[in-house]
This record gives C-alpha cells, sequence and structure tokens, in this order.
C-alpha cells in the first residue's frame, strides 16, 4: 500500500501603500501608512479514492492618520492642505484615525473519486474581508471619478461561510 503524500506551501504577503490623491484620502494624512499583512498555510492530503484539502489564512489590516485640515486657495479657489500648527479657519477634512482590523479564513474539502468518471466533493469555507480606506475614511470628491464617498469609520469587517456539495460526472459520448 503506497503512503499517503502531502503537500505543505506557505505564503506571507505584505503590502504598504501610500494614497496618492489630495483627496478623497491623502497620503499627508497618514502618519505611517496603512498597511496590509497576511500569510497562509494550504495543505493536500491524498490516499486511495480519497483526496482532502484544507488552508487557513491570516490577514490585518492597519490604518492611522493624523488631523488633516483643509483651506479655500485665495488663488485657484480649490482647497488646499492646512500645514503647521496654525488651523484658524480651516476644515478638519479628515479627523485622526486609528483602525485596526485582524480576521481568519478557512476551508476544508474531501473529494471522494468513485471511479474514473465519478467523484463526489465537498468543501466548507469560511471568508474574511477588511473595510478599505474608501470605506473607513474617505470625506469628500474623489478628483478622478467625481464621486463624493463619505466613510465610515465604524465599519465592521464583513465574513462568510460557504458550503459546496456536488457530484462530478466525467464521460466522453462517442463519435
Amino acid at each position: 500500500m503506497p503512503l499517503p503524500s502531502i503537500d505543505i506551501p506557505f505564503s506571507v504577503t505584505w503590502i504598504r501603500f501610500f494614497a496618492p490623491y489630495t483627496t478623497p484620502c491623502p497620503s499627508s494624512f497618514f502618519n505611517d501608512g496603512p498597511f496590509d499583512f497576511g500569510g497562509y498555510v494550504f495543505s493536500k492530503f491524498k490516499s486511495g479514492k480519497w483526496t482532502v484539502t484544507g488552508g487557513i489564512r491570516f490577514d490585518t489590516r492597519h490604518i492611522q492618520g493624523n488631523d488633516f485640515y483643509t483651506s479655500t486657495d485665495t488663488q485657484t479657489g480649490f482647497a488646499r492642505h492646512v500645514t503647521g500648527t496654525n488651523t484658524v479657519g480651516a476644515y478638519l477634512q479628515f479627523p485622526a484615525l486609528k483602525l485596526h482590523y485582524n480576521g481568519v479564513s478557512a476551508s476544508i474539502g474531501a473529494t471522494y473519486t468513485a471511479n474514473e468518471h465519478t467523484s463526489l466533493k465537498l468543501n466548507v469555507a469560511r471568508g474574511y474581508r477588511a473595510p478599505n480606506i474608501t470605506e473607513s475614511a474617505s470625506n469628500g470628491l474623489d478628483p478622478g471619478t467625481h464621486i463624493v464617498y463619505i466613510g465610515n469609520r465604524n465599519f465592521k469587517p464583513e465574513f462568510s461561510f460557504q458550503r459546496d456539495k456536488w457530484i462530478s460526472i466525467h464521460r466522453w459520448l462517442p463519435e
């Protein structure tokens, strides 16, 4: 009897980004820059007519920013960033914020190969998605799309649960 095989790949992802626009979320608003970090492990076990796969992933998102004031530029009529401590008469476009989200996603599935034409499959999974910067911190017009975004700092991460079961039949018809 052959020994079962197990594959265990591993990966870590780190993303750091800076918003290039002055609105709706300017890069100067973020004092350390927002970042995402995640890692996962996925495994596959095969023995006889059974194949079992499973994986787990952890993600974290951190967004932190200082107060961001704007005032109207007398020459152009457009809002401009007010720097320094003199914010008299300026508009608080983006209040300081500190948001941190964590989530775990996982899945496990099994396939039973009854014969060369038929297999039975079952999968269960949990998904995770953290609010992005636009959803949580925007407050103004996006000059590229001409859409006004209003963020909500009270948004919570989204979690999903999914179950799948199916029968797979592969049979070629004679020519």
